[in-house]
C-alpha cells in the first residue's frame, strides 16, 4: 500500500521499504536510500544452557555452513550487507572479521564428523541417540526474517542440521526467551555505540570469571577511545572464534522518497532526520 501511495503521489516518503518493493520504486523514479543500523548484526544467538547449542562443534559447523552472500543475493537486495562481525559496519566500533564468517561447508562437515554427529536415516545427524535439531525463536519485526531463516534452514539441512523455526508475537518474545525453551534466538539491536555488545552478549550465561565478560566490562569503563576500540575489537573476535554468536546479515533501514523530496538524512542510529528536508512547492 505504501509503495503504491508514494508512486502515485499520495505520499512523499516512507521508511522500512520491503526488499521486494525496491526495484518497483526505483523503476518509478522514486529515490531509495539505505543505511545499516549501527548495532548488532542479525544473528543466531545460542542458548548455551541447552545441549545442542551448548556443543562448540555444532555452533562452529552452523556458522561455517551458512552462505551469507546467498542470503543477501536471494532474499534481500544490494541495500543490505552480509554480516562481517557481531557489530554492523555502521557502528563506530565495528571491526571487519569477515574471514571468520567465510562459507566453508567442508570444514563444517569435518567438525561435526569429528564430534560424533553422524548422518541419520532421515538425513538429520544424530549423536548418542539425539537428533541434531535446533529450535529457533524469532519475531517478524523485520519483514524478511522468516524468508532469511527459511533459506538458512535449507542450507543447514544439506549439512544434516535441522532448524525448527518458531515464530512468536512481539509482545511474547521476552517471556519466551526467559522460559528458555529454544536453542537459538534470531535477534539484532540498534545502538550507535560498541557497548551494545555488552547489552546483548553479557546475557549468554557464561561463567562469572569468563574472560569475555571481563573484556566487555572493561571497555565500558575505559576512558581512552583508542584503548576502548581495541577492547571492543577483542570482544568481537572472541565472540566469533568461540562461536558465541552466528551473525548472518546487517539490519538496514531503507527509505523511499518521491523525486520532489530532498535532503532526508539518516542520523547516527539510522533514524530519519528531517531537519534539512524540503519539498518542491510546485509539482
Amino acid at each position: 500500500m505504501r509503495t503504491g501511495s508514494v508512486v502515485s503521489g499520495q505520499l512523499d516518503a516512507f521508511m522500512n521499504v520491503l526488499p521486494s518493493d525496491e526495484a518497483r520504486l526505483e523503476g518509478a523514479g522514486v529515490t531509495v536510500a539505505a543505511r545499516a543500523n549501527p548495532g548488532i548484526s542479525f544473528a543466531l544467538v545460542p542458548n548455551l544452557a541447552r545441549p545442542v547449542p551448548g556443543d562448540d562443534a555444532v555452533r562452529e559447523a552452523v556458522s561455517a555452513a551458512i552462505d551469507r552472500a546467498q542470503v543477501v543475493d536471494t532474499v534481500l537486495t544490494p541495500s543490505y550487507r552480509a554480516a562481517t562481525a557481531p557489530l554492523t559496519s555502521s557502528n563506530p566500533a565495528w571491526t571487519d572479521l569477515g574471514e571468520l564468517l567465510a562459507l566453508d561447508v567442508d570444514r563444517a562437515t569435518s567438525v561435526l564428523d569429528a564430534a560424533g554427529w553422524v548422518p541419520g536415516d532421515d538425513g538429520v545427524r544424530v549423536k548418542d541417540g539425539e537428533r541434531l535439531s535446533a529450535k529457533v525463536l524469532y519475531i517478524t519485526n523485520f519483514s524478511a526474517s522468516q524468508q532469511i531463516l527459511e533459506l538458512v534452514q535449507q542450507q543447514l539441512a544439506a549439512l544434516g542440521v535441522e532448524l525448527v523455526l518458531h515464530e512468536v508475537p512481539l509482545a511474547e518474545y521476552t517471556q519466551a526467551r526467559e522460559q528458555g525453551d529454544y536453542d537459538f534466538s534470531w535477534q539484532s539491536l540498534t545502538r550507535a555505540d560498541g557497548d551494545v555488545l555488552r547489552t546483548v552478549y553479557r546475557g549468554l550465561g557464561l561463567d562469572a570469571d569468563d574472560p569475555l565478560l571481563a573484556t566487555l566490562d572493561a571497555q565500558a569503563a575505559e576512558p581512552d577511545p583508542a584503548a576502548r576500540q581495541e577492547l571492543l575489537a577483542d570482544a568481537q573476535r572472541a565472540l566469533l572464534e568461540r562461536h558465541l554468536t552466528i551473525p548472518v546479515m546487517e539490519f538496514t533501514t531503507v527509505i523511499a522518497s518521491a523525486p520532489h523530496v530532498h535532503d532526508i538524512r539518516f542520523e547516527a542510529s539510522s533514524r530519519l532526520s528531517f531537519y534539512d528536508a524540503w519539498v518542491e512547492a510546485e509539482r
